[in-house]
Parts: C-alpha cells; structure tokens; sequence
C-alpha cells in the first residue's frame, strides 16, 4: 500500500530533483492467516530514518506518522516498476541526468535480478548449519563475480 509520510526522522532528497513530498512511500502489508494480525513490511524505511523494517501496522502508522494513500493493491511490482512510474512524474524528468540516472539503475536491477533468477532457490536453506555456510560463501563469491561483469558506461 502507499503512504504519505508526514514528519520523517529524515528528509528525502532526490539527486538531482527536489523533494519528493508529493512522491508515495511504499510498504507491503501483510496479514497473518491464522491470527489476522496485520503487519507492515517496509524495506525502504530507513531513508526516512526508520529503523524497523517490520511492525504490526497500527504501530507503524503511529510511529511514521504515515497515512494511507487510496486503497492498498495486490503486490505485482517487479524489478523496475518503481522506475517505470518514476518516468511518468514530470519532477522526475526535468533533466537528463534523471533519465540518465535511472536508465543506468535499470541497467544494474535488471543485471542483479538475472542472477537472483539463476542462483536463489530454496536449497540454500536445507541442510545442517555447515552446510548453509558453505553454501552461502558459495553464494557471496558467484555474487561478487557476477556483479563485476557490470560495466557501466
């Protein structure tokens, strides 16, 4: 769902653009099946200078002093939904170090997200504690190799 955050510990700025006030905060809200509790998952916070990524909601509402914007959405967002709409807002569009800006993190999401798709499954969390170090060392290693082969240009 989106939020407007009203006194975030932190002001955002876009570089280069203005403030992004009018610019929605996004959060997944997430409801337990057996309990119904409703939980907030923000993995962004802390550009606000939130510190919790999740909350049960009202206390995250309280806490970011955040108000909801419409009615919340089925998750469907994907690597560069957030960039697609950022090219829709004209203050994103002013200059064409934004576009150049934002062609180049399309670039870079679209390259880790090739990996994600290669070499993340579930096998990475079965078996014994040795066996997850291994294979997350394994993990950090193919990582480091694959985002070298980034060149940006």
């Amino acid at each position: 769902m989106d939020l407007s955050i009203a006194h975030p510990v932190l002001k955002v700025r876009l570089n280069p653009g203005p403030f992004p006030d009018t610019c929605p905060h996004t959060v997944l809200k997430i409801r337990q099946v057996l309990t119904g509790e409703i939980w907030i998952l923000d993995t962004t916070g802390c550009q606000y200078g939130f510190r919790d990524v999740l909350l049960p909601m009202e206390q995250y509402l309280h806490d970011t002093t955040g108000q909801v914007i419409g009615d919340p959405k089925a998750y469907d967002a994907h690597e560069t939904t957030d960039l697609d709409y950022f090219s829709t807002l004209p203050f994103m569009n002013q200059s064409q170090a934004q576009r150049q800006d934002r062609a180049l993190e399309r670039r870079a999401r679209l390259h880790f997200a090739a990996f994600v798709d290669r070499r993340v499954g579930n096998g990475m969390l079965c078996g014994s504690e040795e066996d997850f170090e291994a294979k997350f060392s394994d993990f950090v290693e193919n990582l480091r190799s694959h985002l070298a082969e980034f060149v940006v240009i």
